[in-house]
């Protein structure tokens, strides 16, 4: 691939491309084996006032349509930019690492009307699914489509995740997994991930 091409010469990128990979890696360890543990945690239903307005509507297969249809459209996108690929590494990487320390000191049970989440995707495969239902705060499926929106600069491109992010954060609270406040709360982590990340690479890549 053309943008590809030369990149292991320049400075620093193969180093912070591995170190990117390995943080990004670590987060997903941390979040699949970490954050699970507080299924058992007892905490409480906060009052939401959006939430009282919406009714309960399994959304399931629309929630997995439109992620899966952005992370294979972001992943075509972020490949073909080696700079953006090392700027959502380290983003979501922050992202995840953030959202589960975020888990940790916030004891939320799940909405009331909590419809389980199914992806269609697992259950064709006929793989389990353990529905995790206390992973609250903040919401990493809204962050995981906003960050994009944050980090690509073409306007085209951008408008496509701004989209999904908004359809997603109204159907994680429709399907009732989500309190607003996960969504507000991804929103400004997301902000915080994307300004960790960019430090951190102006700091060893400069022109970029």
């Amino acid at each position: 691939m053309k943008a590809w091409k030369g990149v292991h010469k320049k400075d620093n990128y193969p180093i912070l491309l591995l170190v990117g990979i390995l943080f990004f890696c670590s987060s997903i360890y941390i979040t699949i084996h970490y954050v699970p543990q507080f299924e058992t945690r007892i905490g409480f239903v906060p009052y939401d006032p959006f939430m009282v307005f919406l009714p309960a509507i399994d959304v399931s297969f629309w929630v997995f349509f439109i992620l899966y249809g952005a992370i294979v459209f972001g992943a075509y996108y972020f490949i073909q930019h080696p700079k953006l690929f090392l700027m959502i590494l380290f983003s979501f990487g922050f992202m995840y690492w953030f959202r589960a320390i975020c888990i940790s000191f916030v004891p939320l049970n799940e909405p009331t009307l909590l419809i389980p989440l199914k992806d269609p995707l697992i259950e064709k495969l006929g793989i389990y699914q353990q529905f995790i239902k206390k992973d609250l705060f903040f919401s990493g499926h809204f962050a995981s489509i906003f960050i994009p929106w944050l980090v690509i600069r073409k306007q085209q491109v951008r408008w496509v995740f701004l989209l999904c992010s908004i359809a997603i954060g109204l159907l994680v609270m429709i399907q009732h997994i989500h309190y607003s406040f996960d969504i507000f709360g991804a929103i400004v982590f997301s902000y915080l991930a994307v300004y960790c990340a960019t430090k951190i690479l102006e700091r060893f890549i400069p022109e970029g």
